[in-house]
């Protein structure tokens, strides 16, 4: 795949299938690029400089109960959050050493 460092791709597990209406909404999200819905799954790609995986859950109402998937929905927040933090980092000196003065 050649998407950019901050563009990932998540796959939801669907209950029940997507309405129009919702997928919709999904894709008109802000940072939302593609969602392509596959028999149970939906893949979602999407920007994590401008939208996190529990922003997106919330949206579209794909959100449901279980310890699992209140897991797998922090992981992935903690994911987004890591990589945004990291896009956003200047930087730093070479070796952890500030550069020399002349």
């Amino acid at each position: 795949m050649n998407q950019p460092l901050w563009q990932v791709t998540r796959n939801v597990h669907l209950i029940s299938p997507l309405a129009d209406a919702q997928l919709t909404l999904l894709r008109s999200a802000p940072g939302v690029s593609d969602a392509v819905v596959s028999g149970k799954y939906i893949a979602v790609t999407y920007d994590v400089r401008a939208v996190h995986y529990g922003a997106i859950l919330a949206r579209t109402g794909l959100s449901h109960g279980g310890w699992w998937n209140r897991l797998r929905a922090a992981w992935f927040g903690n994911l987004d959050r890591n990589l945004a933090d990291t896009l956003q980092a200047k930087a730093g000196a070479c070796c952890n050493q500030p550069p020399v003065k002349r």
